[in-house]
């Protein structure tokens, strides 16, 4: 009997043996998510030891879907602070994103990111309404996903867009 080749079995024999060959250098690093590639900031988990609650008027939002990592400056006594804050779907699911001017209070851990320290909204509450709006498990610091539940390993990673 005589075998025939089909165009799936090609094509998977073909990626088997591409896998098979590819450097060591293109295999994920351990404890780093999803982090290789270009455009990828890195860094372990927040701190949620070191988390503060922090207080003020936002200066400034930028960011947000197809724009970039949301960012928010807080104008505070001691000098303005900056957060993220992600997830953005989050924010926008909540209708939270801050307006220039708004009285906030935000929950913040920090995370090592590329080797310089950042600071990540746990959670914000808009001080006028009451209004709270979670963007991280407590207790891991990771964004929430789903029903509230934190989502893959310890690691923070962001996707930012190429300078090209």
């Amino acid at each position: 009997m005589k075998t025939r080749s089909t165009p799936l079995a090609s094509l998977i024999a073909a990626g088997l043996l591409a896998l098979a060959a590819a450097p060591e250098s293109l295999a994920q690093p351990a404890g780093r998510g999803n982090c290789n590639g270009a455009g990828a900031r890195c860094g372990s988990g927040p701190d949620i030891s070191r988390s503060v609650t922090v207080e003020g008027t936002t200066k400034s939002f930028t960011g947000g879907r197809g724009e970039g990592r949301p960012l928010l400056v807080l104008a505070t006594p001691s000098g303005d602070r900056q957060f993220v804050l992600a997830p953005w779907r989050a924010l926008a699911a909540a209708d939270a994103v801050p307006a220039a001017g708004t009285r906030l209070a935000v929950k913040a851990a920090p995370v090592t990111v590329d080797g310089a320290e950042e600071w990540v909204a746990l959670w914000v509450t808009d001080l006028a309404t009451g209004k709270t709006t979670t963007l991280r498990d407590a207790e891991t610091g990771l964004p929430l996903r789903g029903q509230g539940r934190g989502r893959g390993p310890a690691s923070f990673c962001t996707r930012i867009p190429s300078a090209s």
